[in-house]
């Protein structure tokens, strides 16, 4: 949409499609051009008794701070989407009131998604007992309080704020859990570690920690995933671990006490983004290959030394590891030459023997 005639022509092509009674699934992505193609869906969009997925994505216009779609101006719409499982919205202008009269309405949903979503304070989730997924991503929206009561078959629970505003008391039975944007010290973690003792999987995003230790046990935990991280040390009792992936600017000390009496084959992706990898890497990694019987290793980064001590690592690390199946390294550097003056492949294949290997640049 480039202007207000081109928004005005799509409401009214969507209103005779929303009350179509035979409607099951409406999706709608709108490409906003103009801050003037602001729209507002109908109340009927809500109507359709035999609907049972909505999803509607808009992009917003360069430099505006409004979203441009407009759930409904109705403060209490006439909700009939009773069969209503899925519901995913992204960058749309819905109220608090219109949020409650779904949720209380929609009794049989099982997903739901809001991203970057504005027009409420609260977001009550309550007495919805198909719910499986919850994904809130507030972006810059702050202060959004969050109750949930009422939902004992939630699995998956991704939440995106400055703050966590709820206690996790509601969500023991989660086995997914991917949590962003909020401060992340010992007290965060320990209420997780105790309320959720079903947890399986576990995303963090912790440019905002103030740990230099993560240290974590969890006996059902089979993937971890540590982002944009400033912590120097990681240290994970998690026995069904399968996954470890870790994000910063440098490479951790890891280790996974029974990790290598009991693990099999656990998958490590490293994504150092900002700064060289520096003399100790090698042998972190080095230490890092001993955590399992089989390793599969991703390694991403933007720069590579130009001054490992082969020599002195060769003393260290007499022996190179041989459990490696899999060895992926991908470079994003445009400098020139710069592969063949580094001595870092000549480092890592001192560590490390590869069933196979593969390198992209």
């Amino acid at each position: 949409m480039t202007n207000r005639e081109s928004a005005s022509l799509a409401e009214k092509w969507i209103k005779p499609v929303a009350i179509k009674s035979c409607l099951k699934k409406l999706s709608l992505g709108f490409w906003v051009g103009s801050i003037q193609s602001l729209i507002t869906l109908p109340p009927e969009i809500l109507s359709g008794q035999n609907l049972t997925d909505i999803e509607i994505i808009s992009s917003k216009s360069r430099g505006s701070q409004m979203n441009p779609i407009s759930m409904t101006t109705s403060l209490h719409p006439v909700i009939k989407c009773v069969s209503l499982r899925r519901l995913r919205l992204t960058n749309v202008q819905i109220s608090e009131e219109v949020l409650d009269e779904i949720f209380s309405v929609c009794k049989l949903l099982v997903d739901v998604m809001l991203s970057g979503c504005k027009g409420f304070r609260t977001i009550k989730v309550q007495n919805l007992h198909h719910l499986r997924k919850l994904r809130i991503d507030s972006g810059k929206q702050n202060g959004v309080n969050l109750e949930i009561n009422g939902v004992p078959n939630i699995r998956v629970f991704m939440f995106e704020a400055k703050i966590l505003p709820l206690n996790l008391n509601s969500l023991g039975s989660v086995t997914e859990l991917s949590l962003g944007g909020m401060i992340m010290d010992d007290a965060f973690m320990h209420m997780i570690k105790s309320k959720l003792p079903f947890l399986q999987i576990l995303t963090l995003d912790m440019k905002l920690s103030t740990l230099e230790t993560f240290d974590f046990s969890c006996a059902s935990m089979k993937s971890l995933s540590l982002l944009s991280s400033p912590i120097t040390s990681v240290k994970v009792y998690a026995p069904k671990l399968k996954f470890f992936r870790f994000s910063g600017e440098t490479m951790p000390s890891l280790l996974f006490p029974a990790a290598i009496d009991v693990l099999e084959q656990i998958k490590i992706h490293l994504s150092l983004m900002w700064r060289p990898m520096d003399d100790s890497f090698s042998l972190k990694m080095s230490e890092a290959f001993t955590l399992s019987s089989k390793c599969d290793v991703q390694i991403d980064c933007i720069a590579l030394p130009l001054d490992i001590d082969l020599d002195d690592l060769r003393r260290r690390v007499p022996f190179p590891a041989m459990n490696v199946q899999r060895l992926l390294v991908r470079i994003d550097s445009r400098e020139e030459g710069l592969w063949e003056r580094s001595p870092f492949f000549d480092a890592l294949f001192l560590i490390c023997h590869p069933d196979s290997g593969a390198c992209s640049r």
